[in-house]
């Protein structure tokens, strides 16, 4: 069947397509994604399997791109993958010489059913299928016209309720059941937004309820809460619960992704509502305990951590600077705190006492490393022309936490204040002085490549590459080894001005490639080959590469498959 319109085409598709989806969608149609196709009233339906199956519809009599997917993405409104997958599947199907399903024919078998024959069909399969009884009782609840909003509410219980936890396998099921029940209450607040309001509240509060209880990696349930949420405030808006106030506040305490946030409900709600809401936030807030630093959050941490959060949208909403600080120092016991705070006061102009209880929460968690306030008062430091400060700072983090981030800014604090030579010798004595200390109780390293390293070697080696300073690496390495993982990356360093190292370097790497003695490691010892060869050929030595290669014919002579390998080189 070929499918000829105003819009499909390869152009269009790639025109439209959200993101990188054109190429993630070509490669599903190409890997035989797209299946159950069928075409009907205009429509292409069809499945697209990627790490979850997905109902995708276009529309293909239409003059401008119609479309629908039940994925993350294509509920947000834009042109998923899977739409790619389904429109390159139209397209190119007779092409391919693919067959395709027209409901024709399904049609006129439907339509020779007797009312009996068709009744007990879908009886049949309902028993069968929960998502088809799911739907067909949410039917029922629409042709009872909605005189009796408890089955509908019976409906919503029945569709969050759960034991224990949905795994990821169990979630595909649990979303079956559940996306007609929020489609009956999209359509229940269409027809009266006064009574479907308590019934979306009810499903609201469930699905908050149960979404630490279930595997929710592919998004599918947060899009569904989402759902759940935009129709709430949609109604709110038109018709405020009673007690408004009181409704959103429990609603939020169940609201630890903030689905619900405070800013959209107070454009919709009076000043009653802000009063209320205020009043419950401040009296759970003030049972929360004082935190000491150092001190454990106590055992009702997660309570603690919604309401904290609530009652610092409200100091923010209001733009009181100190209750949000008042609010954050309640609890420190944790450096980030301190930073918080630190970014709070700087946000309202007031450097000096940012910059004060920055310092001070360094000094309460003086033997972690805290990168977030070090970097905040460097910062600070820096703006204050303190550069001597900032480097005897980040001197003091470098010696006992020597990452290449501490590194860095420590060299450009070092610069500012002019004493960037001196401090790279004090580093390069540091870390020999480390490196030339005995492993006491260890067996002694032997090999050129290192698995287990000194961590204090690997962070030398990539000091001193960041520095150019190959030379010291160099002899760095053929006394001390080198560590597995970094060799290939000093070798590649090596290359441009020290092609001889870059050899050997190598060829340790091929090495120990072939001492694994399998077909992946020869295919990766061989391109190393390649590599040797390619810089021998750079530097006019060819005939050492070909010694090279007859060394290694037969050193390894046995390994007919590394030979084999190496018959490509």
């Amino acid at each position: 069947m070929t499918i000829i319109n105003d819009w499909l085409s390869d152009a269009t598709l790639k025109d439209i397509a959200w993101g990188k989806s054109f190429e993630r969608g070509l490669n599903y149609y190409k890997n035989n994604a797209v299946s159950d196709v069928v075409f009907s009233k205009g429509w292409a339906k069809g499945l697209v399997t990627g790490s979850n199956p997905y109902h995708v519809r276009l529309k293909l009599t239409s003059a401008i791109p119609e479309w629908q997917c039940n994925c993350p993405v294509g509920q947000q409104g834009d042109f998923c993958k899977h739409c790619i997958a389904l429109g390159l599947y139209c397209l190119h199907q007779g092409e391919a010489g693919e067959e395709t399903v027209s409901l024709d024919s399904v049609t006129k078998y439907v339509k020779s059913l007797s009312k009996t024959a068709l009744e007990e069909l879908v009886l049949k399969r309902s028993e069968e299928d929960p998502e088809l009884r799911q739907i067909l009782q949410a039917q029922a609840a629409l042709n009872k016209q909605f005189n009796n909003p408890d089955d509908i509410k019976q409906m919503i219980s029945k569709a969050f309720r759960i034991s224990g936890f949905v795994d990821y396998y169990a979630m595909k099921r649990f979303n079956a059941k559940l996306q007609p029940v929020l489609n009956l209450l999209q359509i229940y607040a269409q027809q009266s937004a006064e009574q479907a309001l308590p019934l979306v509240q009810y499903a609201l509060t469930r699905a908050l309820s149960v979404c630490e209880r279930l595997d929710d990696s592919d998004g599918y349930f947060g899009s569904e809460i989402h759902q759940l949420s935009q129709l709430f405030f949609e109604l709110c808006e038109k018709h405020q619960p009673k007690s408004f106030g009181t409704v959103y506040y429990k609603l939020r305490l169940l609201d630890h992704w903030r689905f619900l946030p405070l800013d959209d409900f107070i454009s919709i709600a009076d000043k009653k509502f802000v009063a209320q809401y205020t009043k419950l936030v401040e009296k759970e807030w003030d049972s929360v305990p004082v935190v000491k630093p150092g001190e454990a959050p106590g055992s009702r941490y997660g309570e603690h951590f919604i309401i904290t959060h609530m009652a610092e949208e409200l100091a923010k909403q209001r733009g009181d600077a100190d209750a949000l600080i008042s609010i954050k120092a309640r609890n420190l016991s944790d450096a980030y705190a301190y930073y918080e705070i630190a970014e709070a006061l700087q946000q309202a102009g007031r450097d000096d006492e940012a910059l004060g209880w920055a310092e001070r929460g360094l000094a309460a968690y003086a033997d972690e490393h805290n990168a977030v306030l070090i970097d905040f008062i460097v910062t600070a430091y820096h703006q204050q022309k303190r550069f001597q400060d900032a480097v005897d700072l980040l001197w003091r983090s470098f010696t006992k936490h020597p990452t290449m981030g501490d590194f860095r800014a420590l060299k450009d604090s070092a610069k500012k204040a002019k004493c960037w030579p001196e401090r790279y010798a004090e580093i390069k004595r540091l870390f020999l002085a480390e490196l030339n200390k005995p492993d006491v109780g260890k067996a002694a390293t032997t090999g050129y490549l290192q698995s287990i390293p000194k961590y204090s070697l690997r962070s030398y080696l990539e000091i001193l590459l960041e520095e150019k300073d190959l030379d010291e690496a160099i002899a760095l390495v053929d006394k001390k080894g080198c560590p597995y993982f970094f060799a290939n990356t000093l070798a590649k360093a090596c290359e441009p001005t020290h092609p001889q190292a870059a050899i050997r370097f190598y060829k340790h790497q091929v090495e120990e490639y072939v001492d694994r003695r399998n077909n992946n490691a020869y295919a990766q010892a061989a391109n190393i080959v390649k590599t040797i060869g390619g810089i021998y050929k750079k530097i006019k030595q060819k005939n050492q590469f070909n010694d090279y290669l007859a060394e290694l014919r037969v050193k390894h002579k046995p390994k007919r498959n590394f030979m084999r390998e190496l018959e490509g080189v």
